[in-house]
Order: C-alpha cells, then structure tokens, then sequence
C-alpha cells in the first residue's frame, strides 16, 4: 500500500509508487485522501486479480451491479482476445471510504486490509503492446538449428505469452498437443516440489529442487513459464544445471540478475 495526502507533490508520488509492487497478490494498491473523513482506494494490477475484488462496474458515470454473467463475461472474454493477440492488459478499480477521524492512514489499512479491499469498482483496462525485437525470430530459428533448446520465462499471463511465443517462433501449432509446452510459475514450483510458500522467500544459492526425476522427464517439452517470478527463474537456471545442461541466460531487467548470475553464459 502507499499513502498520500491530497497535496502531494507530483515527484514524490511517482518515486514511491514506482518503489514496490505486491508479486504475491499481482496488484498494487494506493490509498488518497480525498478530502478530511474520505479517502480512495486506488487497485491496479493482473486484471484477473484486480477483478476478484470487485462487485461493481462503472459504466456511465453510474455505478452498476457487475454481473458475473453478462458483465464479467464481456470483461474476461475482452481480456483474453487483447492476451491472445501478445497485449499486456492491466486492470483498474477503486473504492471510496468513509473515516470517522482523520486516522493514520496505515494504521487504517493494517487494521482494516481486507475489508478495505472488499466490493471495489472496476473502472476498466490499460493494454501495452511490447513488440518482440526484429530480430528475436531469426535468432530464435537460428538457435533452433544449432540445437539449442529456447524456453522463454516471462511475468506476463499464460495468454499473452503464447501470444508472444507464436510471434517469436518459440512454440507451434504442433506444441499445443503437449500439455507440459506451456506451464505458469505455480506450475513449474510444483513438478520442482517446491512451495510457494518457499518461492516467496526469494532466489538464493540455498534453493534446490527436490523432484528432480519429475523435471527431467517434461524438461523437452517446455517451451514457455508464465507468471513466472524471480526466483522461478533462478531455480529453473538451478535445476537445469544439476542434471547436466549447459545454460545461458538473456535478460535485461533487475529482477534476471538471480538467474543471470547463475547461468554457465
């Protein structure tokens, strides 16, 4: 959660929100006061997460009831054809609360979490479009070719990395046939019997994976891991060493330096 009084600076608001992000819930939340006794809460992040917090829609400058059959329906179906065609969506809802004092604001959120987080109101979808580098299609064949086997790891959803996939040539028509080409982090955590309790506590020299017979048996066939975190990727990188693989590791964003550091290349 971040904090904000009515009046604060610009800067200052983009250094903090920029600052953390919940990995474990796929959103960040932001509290605002409004005005004294009223404050917003702000929700943004994974939009099937953002939806299970919601009960309303705003449609219309009016707030009608979310129908988990007609209005969710539409929602999730938009989501899925923009995941599909490789957008990152990120949903948005908010929710305004009434306070009696003009209390801490992070003493309200600490004693009132969940309930803060209850029956929000979704207000719609941002869509990105990161277009694959011109060249990650030859290079992708060319490593095809060489006999390098390429598994991409990426935080986006299931969707969206497929969508990315068959844009790369990472994963085929052919693929989809196999059940285990396309696995989320939770996924992969569990064939490596691990956690997500022990995932959570981050990537260390300490982690190891202890069904590592499971993991030989699939690792052919694994083509992408979505919502995968940090610490996936370093166990991935860990584990495909310990039965013999020669790993090499691209990467460009902080949370790679784990895996990067690593990998043989």
């Amino acid at each position: 959660f971040f904090f904000f009084k009515q009046k604060t600076a610009y800067e200052m608001l983009r250094s903090l929100v920029g600052s953390e992000m919940c990995i474990r819930d796929r959103y960040m939340a932001t509290v605002v006061e409004i005005e004294p006794k009223l404050v917003r809460v702000f929700l943004k992040g994974a939009p099937d997460a953002i939806l299970n917090h919601c009960s309303q829609i705003e449609k219309s400058k009016h707030n009608a009831k979310l129908s988990l059959q007609d209005e969710m329906k539409g929602v999730n179906n938009m989501i899925e054809q923009l995941s599909a065609e490789s957008y990152r969506c990120i949903g948005f809802c908010y929710k305004d609360v009434q306070i009696s004092k003009e209390a801490d604001l992070e003493h309200l959120v600490s004693a009132n979490e969940d309930e803060l987080l209850k029956d929000m109101i979704f207000i719609g979808l941002a869509v990105i479009y990161d277009p694959p580098r011109a060249e990650a299609k030859s290079s992708i064949e060319k490593c095809n070719q060489a006999g390098i086997d390429v598994i991409m790891v990426t935080g986006d959803s299931k969707q969206t990395a497929i969508g990315i996939g068959r844009e790369c040539g990472i994963i085929s028509d052919q693929d989809f046939q196999n059940s285990k080409s396309v696995l989320e982090g939770y996924e992969l955590r569990s064939i490596l019997g691990q956690t997500t309790s022990e995932a959570n506590l981050g990537a260390s020299e300490d982690t190891q994976a202890s069904n590592i017979k499971n993991f030989e048996a699939i690792v052919d066939q694994i083509k992408i891991i979505a919502r995968a975190s940090p610490s996936d990727k370093f166990l991935l990188v860990k584990t495909l060493k310990q039965i013999g693989k020669v790993v090499a590791v691209t990467g460009d964003g902080n949370n790679d330096a784990p895996a990067l550091k690593s990998a043989d290349v």
